[in-house]
């Protein structure tokens, strides 16, 4: 039996705009950490794409090695730093010119990652894999379902596949369907094409994520999608609404085996029923910093919790706003 050669790489962030913070070097190596080569393989506490890399690989009966590149993870922060996207080239340049020939790669990547002076990031890094390893070679890809999908990451990835969960409770999950997309691919049952459709909107997200009203109906729509006959999988990706870049909104992505009229069709469609809910999906009227002082000094009962939204560090914000103290004062 012929062995198969994989490659993994994983670089994770979503940036925030307007933060006054950039994510430097040191945001990756203190946050998520910077892991090189058999690095990856030897963390084994994690719970991540890579982990269901690796599991669906190693459940495989096919002859496999793991080739691994790099994992960085920043989480939420401002816009990479120059310095930190060298550097995370640099390593990535290296291991493909190291690594000789591939049968494929499997990618982790959040979608909503961007600098000052690269707003997709994510299309930027697989451009490198492309010009490494040319235009054949198949890139199966995760995203975040908040990404900022552009015409680039399509075209210079062969499948790309998001979390169905919000909040992401399916990571590993996800790592598990995108590797087995790619063994399905070397060999030979599938042959992956994508339709997608790109939604001129974007909002905050809802407090509770996916449990209930227009979200929640739009990914039980997505889901039922992804049990017609021929399709591979399917996905919403809701946008990083912190995100000044030029391809910002909504994305739908139907991935199926050989049928683009079908892959087409179902995006256009779950794309279509998207934007009729679009009233439904903005946020309740919010609270100035005085009313809502206001309103928690009139409420019986405890703890009170006030949140200012623009500042979610969640979203890569830097939690350093004044208006709040200022409305207590």
């Amino acid at each position: 039996m012929s062995q198969l050669r994989i490659a993994i790489v994983r670089i994770m962030h979503e940036s925030n705009s307007f933060s006054c913070i950039e994510a430097g070097l040191s945001h990756f190596t203190k946050v998520g950490g910077i892991l090189v080569g058999d690095e990856i393989l030897s963390h084994n506490d994690r719970r991540d794409e890579i982990t269901g890399f690796l599991r669906t690989i190693e459940s495989s009966t096919e002859n496999i090695e793991v080739v691994p590149f790099l994992s960085a993870s920043g989480l939420a922060g401002g816009n990479v730093a120059p310095e930190a996207v060298r550097h995370l080239e640099e390593i990535l340049r290296r291991a493909l010119e190291t690594s000789g020939p591939l049968d494929g790669v499997l990618v982790a990547l959040h979608g909503a990652m961007s600098s000052a002076d690269i707003p997709d990031l994510e299309g930027y890094f697989l451009e490198i894999i492309r010009q490494e390893k040319g235009p054949s070679i198949p890139i199966v890809c995760t995203l975040d379902s908040h990404a900022v999908v552009t015409q680039k990451m399509i075209d210079l990835s062969s499948v790309m596949v998001a979390y169905k969960t919000h909040p992401h409770v399916d990571i590993v999950e996800t790592g598990q369907r995108a590797a087995g997309i790619l063994l399905s691919m070397l060999a030979g049952k599938i042959k992956p094409v994508t339709g997608w459709c790109k939604i001129p909107m974007t909002v905050p997200p809802p407090d509770d994520g996916m449990k209930s009203g227009p979200l929640k109906e739009l990914f039980d729509a997505l889901t039922g999608s992804m049990s017609n006959e021929g399709v591979i999988d399917c996905s919403l990706c809701c946008s990083q609404c912190w995100l000044d870049v030029p391809e910002q909104g909504w994305a739908v992505l139907a991935v199926t085996d050989n049928d683009y009229p079908l892959a087409t069709r179902i995006a256009k469609q779950l794309a279509m029923r998207a934007w009729e809910l679009r009233e439904g999906l903005l946020p309740v009227k919010m609270l100035s910093p005085q009313e809502a002082v206001r309103a928690a000094a009139q409420t019986q009962g405890h703890p009170i919790v006030i949140t200012d939204s623009a500042d979610t560090v969640g979203g890569g914000a830097p939690g350093d706003t004044t208006a709040l103290l200022e409305a207590l004062i």
